[in-house]
């Protein structure tokens, strides 16, 4: 993976050496969207998942034909929250478990993605991803991950080198993820993960992969940098985008 020329001038030191540790990187879906299954095959992004989502209920018969037009048309549009969010009023919470887990924890999930490798290698601050998926831990034995929400309960552990956090949730919890509106609004008028998101911003360079404009994640991570900066300190933004758009 090579780094954008304008952000490695940014971590150098004194001497020109590149530091690292001044940088926390954040990942989205686009990084797990190819290579990291059997055969190069990847894990869905946001509108694959929500594509599958409709599919579900259209197999299923769980909702009615005029509410699947409504669907088909909030996909088009880049909707994804609102669908996820009928996705799972539709669904009992063991169906919505499993589906989930069907589509971003297969069994066939590489130890040699080559990029997530290259990743963990890079002493960043810390990693952070928006992602559900394993495909980190599957690179790194005994990788331990800080997850929400647990993770807004050992805010010391950010202070300690190389972190890993899945911000979002893990697919190992379904029932915790943040995947519609209302778990974003909730999770954002969280006193902690307003706090926690805060110290990362303000003290850190910020280097983002894998996410597509149209991504809730990406969204709302521009919303919270906006309302935390105001403006200010914006410099310290790097964006690498995704695998769509």
């Amino acid at each position: 993976m090579k780094l954008p020329e304008v952000f490695l001038r940014m971590i150098r030191d004194e001497k020109g050496n590149c530091d690292h540790s001044k940088c926390v990187l954040i990942v989205g879906a686009g990084l797990s969207a190819t290579n990291v299954r059997k055969d190069g095959k990847g894990l869905p992004d946001w509108h694959n998942l929500m594509r599958e989502m409709i599919d579900d209920l259209k197999d299923s018969a769980r909702c009615l034909d005029s509410q699947l037009v409504t669907l088909e048309k909030w996909l088009k549009k880049g909707e994804y929250l609102k669908i996820a969010g009928n996705f799972k009023k539709l669904t009992r919470q063991d169906q919505f478990n499993e589906f989930m887990k069907e589509k971003l924890d297969p069994p066939d999930i590489i130890k040699n993605s080559k990029i997530h490798k290259t990743l963990l290698k890079i002493k960043f601050k810390g990693i952070i991803t928006t992602n559900f998926d394993t495909v980190f831990e599957h690179q790194k034995s005994g990788l331990k991950a800080l997850i929400y929400p647990q993770c807004l309960k050992d805010l010391g552990a950010f202070k300690k080198a190389k972190y890993f956090v899945k911000i979002h949730g893990c697919i190992s919890a379904p029932q915790d993820l943040i995947l519609t509106k209302e778990d974003y609004e909730s999770a954002r008028k969280n006193k902690q993960y307003k706090d926690l998101l805060k110290s990362i911003f303000l003290q850190h360079t910020i280097l983002t992969v894998g996410f597509s404009l149209k991504d809730p994640d990406f969204l709302y991570l521009i919303k919270d940098i906006r309302k935390i900066y105001k403006d200010a300190m914006s410099h310290n933004i790097f964006i690498n985008e995704g695998s769509r758009e």
